[in-house]
């Protein structure tokens, strides 16, 4: 038997998870025979649709509106969770957002919104949850969706690269401390995912052919691809995996960037 089925009728939160990876994430979980709780923000539409398509394969799934901005919201969501099933036995801290502003130009409210969303949201659900786990004795699984740019900068983004490199030290500080109580956390680190933000840059072109350069498996990731990591972390087959960074994003940073030039011809000489 698949350790895939030691998800049937456990009970899965998702946050961000009517768009994206969190629609892949939600929807692979249901699949696998979770209950699962998505969250959604702006996304009604797509939240809706993950509803309809888990009903198809008699999973239950029920969607729940939740602004990560909003403190009292990430309350709400948990309180919903619980009323729906009773219990939490995998989160997932999937929602997050990245609006690039220049360093020296950047708003303290886009500094703020940023680590809000990416950071704060994650210890409010991850605290909240795992002090749930701990009095009904789950061992559960705590999983943040982190990013590539959570351990090297990027242009433009450093509230970005701020918020992901805190949710990843965020990961082992949980890790340490909720390890005795026998709840998992781990984060995933993907790279460039092909999702409906930037699908209109994904067209032969240069930007496109850019990207390949750097990315050794030559092409952008799916998002069933992170879901299906998410799956693995979640069931007992990750069972001693705690406290891990897992990189997600076709090797690109396996890498030490270096111009273009021909191997063959230096190597010739």
């Amino acid at each position: 038997m698949s350790s895939f089925n030691q998800l049937h009728g456990k009970v899965a939160l998702v946050t961000g998870g009517g768009q994206g990876i969190g629609k892949a994430i939600s929807l692979s979980l249901a699949k696998a025979g979770a209950r699962v709780v998505l969250a959604f923000n702006t996304s009604e539409a797509g939240a809706r649709e993950v509803v309809e398509q888990a009903r198809t394969f008699d999973a239950q799934a029920v969607s729940v509106h939740a602004d990560m901005e909003n403190n009292g919201d990430l309350e709400k969501l948990v309180d919903a969770a619980m009323t729906a099933f009773g219990t939490i036995d995998v989160l997932v801290n999937n929602a997050g957002v990245a609006i690039y502003h220049p360093f020296l130009e950047m708003p303290r409210e886009a500094w703020n919104r940023t680590i809000q969303i990416n950071l704060t949201a994650a210890f409010v659900l991850s605290q909240r949850v795992a002090r749930i786990m701990v009095r009904q004795g789950t061992k559960g699984s705590i999983i943040n969706i982190s990013s590539a740019g959570g351990s090297c900068a990027q242009k433009g983004l450093a509230h970005y690269n701020a918020s992901k490199g805190g949710l990843n030290l965020l990961t082992k500080a949980m890790a340490l401390e909720l390890g005795p109580y026998g709840i998992r956390v781990n984060a995933i680190a993907p790279g460039a995912i092909e999702v409906e933000r930037n699908k209109a840059s994904l067209v032969e072109g240069a930007y496109t052919q850019e990207w390949k350069k750097i990315i050794p498996l030559g092409r952008w990731g799916q998002p069933e691809e992170i879901a299906d990591i998410v799956l693995f972390l979640a069931c007992d087959a990750s069972g001693f995996i705690t406290g891990h960074i897992l990189s997600a994003d076709g090797g690109q940073s396996a890498q030490v960037p270096q111009p273009g030039y021909d191997y063959e011809k230096w190597e010739e000489q």
